[in-house]
C-alpha cells in the first residue's frame, strides 16, 4: 500500500538582502518571502486599523526603514510575525497564500 504525503506548512525567517530580515512561508510545494513591510501593510490588530471599514491608521513612512521580522510561527491558520519594532502581527494563512 503507497499513502500519499501531503506537502507539510512550513515557515522560517532568513536575512534577504542588505542585512533585512523577511519571511519565508512554504505551503504546498509553494514557497513565498514576505517583506517585512507588506506584512506590517496587513496587519489587522486593534490600534492598526480602524474597526469599522478595515482602514489602516499608519502609513508606511511610520515604519522604522530598517524594519525587520524576528519571528514568526503559525498559529491556528494565521501567520504570526514579531517585528523588530516590537509589534506582533496575525494574518490569515489563506491572505498569503492568495499572492
Amino acid at each position: 500500500m503507497v499513502r500519499d504525503s501531503q506537502p507539510t506548512d512550513t515557515i522560517s525567517v532568513t536575512t534577504a538582502a542588505l542585512g533585512r530580515r523577511h519571511v519565508r512561508y512554504s505551503s504546498m510545494g509553494r514557497t513565498i518571502d514576505l517583506h517585512p513591510n507588506w506584512l506590517r501593510d496587513h496587519t489587522q490588530e486593534p490600534g492598526h486599523v480602524e474597526q469599522t471599514n478595515r482602514q489602516r491608521l499608519f502609513t508606511p513612512r511610520d515604519l522604522d526603514a530598517d524594519l525587520a521580522a524576528v519571528s514568526c510561527a503559525i498559529e491556528r491558520e494565521q501567520l504570526v510575525v514579531g517585528f523588530s519594532d516590537g509589534h506582533v502581527a496575525r494574518i490569515p494563512t489563506s491572505l498569503i497564500e492568495r499572492r
